[in-house]
């Protein structure tokens, strides 16, 4: 398949593509390609889809070469307008992973399973309290008293909970 009927060039360096001030033939596909600054795969890749061929004589022509990968670069730009913005979301990746790394982030699972120990936690000690201020309750016949005795302790509860201590 070619550029033409919409495949991608695989190949990134194509993109920065920068066309020798010196054209020359050379012998072999490696020498081609190291004269070109291109991966030798990137032109196997092209003489195997016959997109390129050496000239009677058995020389690769740089000419030729760089005119096909001036057509790709141009044909890639064309199909991907957001390389920018693929760069940008590989190194945005990147970082995040780097986060990850340094135990800077937790996964949204772990958050989750933090809150729902951390609610559990709550409720268990909000069911505590008639247990723990039963007596002292029972001898209270004061209904502020008795009020403030449940502030307090849901108010130590909650900055337990909050960090407060």
């Amino acid at each position: 398949m070619t550029a033409a009927a919409g495949e991608r060039t695989r190949t990134v360096p194509s993109l920065r593509f920068t066309p020798p001030k010196r054209h020359k033939k050379f012998k072999t596909l490696s020498e081609a390609a190291r004269h070109l600054d291109m991966s030798r795969k990137t032109l196997s890749d092209w003489r195997s889809q016959d997109m390129i061929r050496p000239d009677v004589k058995g020389r690769w022509d740089t000419r030729a070469i760089s005119r096909l990968a001036e057509t790709r670069m141009l044909s890639v730009r064309a199909e991907s307008p957001s390389l920018e913005d693929w760069r940008r979301a590989r190194a945005e990746h990147a970082q995040l992973r780097l986060a990850v790394a340094r135990g800077e982030l937790i996964s949204r699972a772990e958050v989750e399973k933090g809150r729902v120990a951390r609610i559990q936690a709550v409720k268990k000690a909000m069911f505590d309290v008639p247990r723990r201020l039963a007596h002292e309750l029972a001898a209270e016949s004061d209904p502020w008293a008795i009020e403030d005795i449940l502030r307090k302790e849901f108010t130590r509860i909650c900055n337990v909970f909050a960090g407060d201590k």
